[in-house]
């Protein structure tokens, strides 16, 4: 249930286990029936009803990082667990949020959309010089710490919040702990996200807390779609308030062709694509066919996140 996966890739992925296993590509649950195992997509959402049926089902592999389209209480309830590739795409998505970031604080959107238009000024768009900008990463995991350790190497100013993360791990980067989200957004050159979604974090990036960013400030999002309320982050790029946005996700996708976001000035746009690579394609689909293979095998999955009620 992976767009993205080929029944060919699985069995690749599985190897010489692959001859215990009857591979379907499906785009739904079945009614009912012996599911050994579901290779879950980010953007195919499971109901609690629909996995409640399958009571041969044993584990859901999802092919992401995130699976807040997971009913994971459910699907443990069954006795199955939930396992994600968490740490697939790490160096792409860390890279993407830099290109991002750099474009971003030099203002390339800007300076491009200029030169279309004719125009041959670039102090019109105000490009920063990126060694001594400050950088505010609101969550400091695996991913935030490797676009860290990028932005550092070339003297970039970076503080973080993540009240989970250990303190010896922001020392050892070298990045000031920021106290709270407005701590990390406020005076910061450019913002970007890097949490989960989950009901706590749902436009936590809203009108109020984009009002506390300083003028001309470059805010990116890689992580979900609705960490960001959309028309609060429409209105502060088009009054000016905001440089402009990198936005990898979104919360409708694929994006409407009527997107006012679509429309606006220093604004860079990508479909989703920042975990990819064929690098990242193949160790994806590798991760998610272990944790199939160590649950056959009766061990712990490999990138489990839960596990079976009973």
């Amino acid at each position: 249930m992976d767009p993205f996966a080929s029944v060919a890739q699985i069995e690749t992925a599985l190897g010489e286990d692959a001859v215990h296993f009857d591979v379907v590509a499906a785009t739904t649950l079945p009614p009912s029936g012996e599911v050994f195992a579901v290779v879950l997509g980010p953007e195919t959402p499971l109901t609690e009803v629909g996995v409640a049926n399958l009571t041969g089902l044993r584990v859901i592999a999802v092919s992401s990082t995130g699976y807040d389209h997971v009913p994971v209480e459910a699907v443990n309830a069954v006795g199955a667990w939930v396992s994600t590739a968490a740490g697939y795409c790490t160096d792409e998505v860390a890279e993407h949020t830099v290109a991002l970031l750099l474009g971003g604080l030099r203002a390339i959107p800007a300076l491009d959309a200029s030169v279309r238009r004719g125009e041959w000024d670039v102090t019109l768009s105000g490009p920063k010089r990126i060694r001594g900008a400050v950088v505010g990463l609101v969550g400091f995991g695996r991913i935030a710490q490797a676009v860290a350790v990028l932005l550092r190497s070339l003297g970039v100013i970076v503080k973080a919040y993540d009240p989970l993360t250990p303190a010896e791990v922001f020392t050892r980067i070298g990045v000031s702990r920021a106290e709270s989200v407005e701590s990390a957004l406020q005076n910061s050159d450019a913002v970007s996200l890097h949490v989960p979604l989950v009901p706590e974090t749902h436009h936590l990036l809203d009108s109020t807390r984009l009002a506390l960013l300083r003028p001309g400030t470059f805010v990116v999002n890689v992580a979900r779609g609705a960490l960001v309320d959309t028309d609060a982050l429409c209105d502060a790029i088009e009054s000016g308030q905001l440089a402009g946005a990198g936005l990898d996700v979104f919360e409708e996708e694929p994006l409407s062709e009527t997107a006012r976001v679509r429309t606006l000035p220093g604004v860079v746009l990508s479909p989703h694509g920042a975990w990819y690579s064929d690098n990242a394609e193949t160790h994806l689909f590798q991760m998610a066919t272990q944790s199939i293979l160590d649950v056959f095998y009766g061990r712990r999955p490999a990138g489990a996140i839960s596990g079976p009620a009973t």
